[in-house]
């Protein structure tokens, strides 16, 4: 009896052995003693693979735009590479061609060395096209925050829409010590806003390591009569608004 027991321990032993080698040869044991699989890839073999599954919707010398899905006429999660790094942004533009993102270099901030600027477009249609601005440092892709100009521009014009009793409309805009004055006839348009409003058009631009926007003024959510014209200073913050008369 004791012999038969005997030769079942040295069997089971046997068994055990042999189901930890045959486990050896499906994984590698690293030095810390951490089991890889052979399969596994390292994370910058999965970034790599992640970042050419993107499709490009951008591209100058040394910087490209990628998108992670398109969605509903727009491509929604945006990669900005450059040769050294990439970094993803919850960011989205239309996808249509003609309103395609905008990507300049430029040392807007005066610091010597030249930012990634990127505008896209995140809205467009009837009396309506609004543009959003990102400034990122190239090293390391770290954003550079953007005053926004349309709380800047409530902030600091004054305007009134006057109904008269000629069947005229009269709109007045002050800022910085300067006022226009336009009449309107009332059958111009259907329904009049209280007051002159920014927002529904922005457009952004980097020119001479200078960045602007430029935002009409509506009157109605069809007319516009006034452009408004933004300057930003190092600081990336409004400097000088100008404001002008839209003549048809």
């Amino acid at each position: 009896m004791k012999k038969v027991i005997s030769i079942m321990i040295i069997a089971f032993l046997l068994t055990g052995c042999g189901v930890v080698n045959t486990n050896q040869e499906d994984e590698n044991i690293d030095t810390s003693g951490t089991i890889q699989n052979e399969n596994e890839q390292s994370p910058a073999q999965d970034e790599s693979q992640i970042i050419e599954s993107k499709e490009i919707i951008f591209s100058i010398e040394g910087v490209k735009l990628l998108a992670d899905e398109k969605s509903d006429d727009v491509y929604k999660g945006i990669t900005v590479q450059t040769e050294a790094t990439s970094k993803t942004f919850p960011w989205y533009t239309v996808t249509n061609e003609t309103y395609s993102p905008v990507v300049k270099k430029a040392d807007v901030n005066e610091d010597g060395t030249e930012e990634i600027v990127v505008i896209l477009t995140i809205g467009t249609g009837t009396g309506a096209h609004v543009q959003e601005i990102h400034v990122l440092h190239q090293e390391d892709l770290s954003e550079i925050p953007v005053e926004d100009p349309v709380a800047y521009l409530q902030q600091h014009v004054e305007s009134s829409i006057t109904h008269e009793v000629d069947g005229r409309v009269t709109v007045n805009v002050k800022w910085d010590d300067q006022e226009i004055s336009m009449t309107f006839d009332e059958s111009d348009v259907g329904v009049w806003n209280e007051f002159v409003s920014f927002g529904q058009i922005i457009r952004y631009d980097a020119t001479d390591n200078k960045l602007r926007a430029e935002l009409p003024g509506a009157v109605s959510p069809a007319l516009f009569a006034v452009t408004a014209t933004v300057e930003y200073d190092e600081k990336l913050e409004v400097s000088t608004i100008t404001l002008t008369e839209i003549i048809d």
